[in-house]
């Protein structure tokens, strides 16, 4: 994706993609996991599930959704993933992205009734999803001159097979074996406004 600055002023530009996944991935006791540097809920409503953050529950009625801010590790050439697996681990969509472009990652768990859209976002951005003047604060809004271009890669891969679930799985082990992952079990000023 490229975004171009064609105003002859500055502009401030941000860049979230919404990865909306629901069944056959998501399930009671899918996962998601990721090569975690450090991770915070983005709220209160969210630190009540920190302990159960990489695990998702079926669907339940009147849900609440979660939101979980994440800065992943990566690999020299700044490419990371984030996996959502399926209980029996033969299932799994694989979001890649590079940090250097994409460096915040959010999952937005939205585990309400089927009916009512039984869901996860897997979101790689330039920010996370808190009110833009914070993110001003913080330096995630980036600001292209005129003429300008910001550019990104990203891409989604599907397992369908227990062995490329297992492949998957083990890249993400390879990069979280570089540190040790910090979980937070409250809101952090450094992701989301107190």
């Amino acid at each position: 994706d490229v975004v171009e600055n064609r105003s002859a002023q500055s502009a401030e530009m941000q860049m979230l993609y919404h990865c909306n996944f629901g069944p056959p991935f998501l399930e009671a006791g899918s996962r998601v996991l990721a090569p975690v540097r450090e991770m915070a809920p983005q709220t209160p409503r969210a630190a009540e599930g920190v302990d159960s953050y990489e695990t998702y529950s079926g669907p339940t009625i009147g849900f609440a959704e979660q939101v979980y801010l994440y800065d992943l590790l990566a690999d020299d050439r700044g490419h990371t993933l984030s996996v959502l697996v399926n209980t029996a681990q033969d299932r799994a969509v694989a979001v890649r992205f590079n940090r250097n472009d994409l460096p915040c990652f959010t999952v937005w768990k939205n585990t309400g009734a089927v009916e009512d859209g039984y869901v996860t976002g897997l979101e790689p951005a330039t920010n996370y999803p808190n009110f833009k003047g914070f993110e001003r604060t913080q330096g995630r809004v980036r600001m292209l001159p005129p003429g300008g271009r910001w550019e990104s890669r990203w891409s989604l891969e599907v397992c369908d097979t227990a062995a490329s679930v297992s492949a998957v799985l083990a890249e993400v082990a390879v990069l979280q074996s570089h540190a040790r992952a910090v979980v937070h079990r409250s809101p952090q000023a450094r992701f989301s406004p107190p």
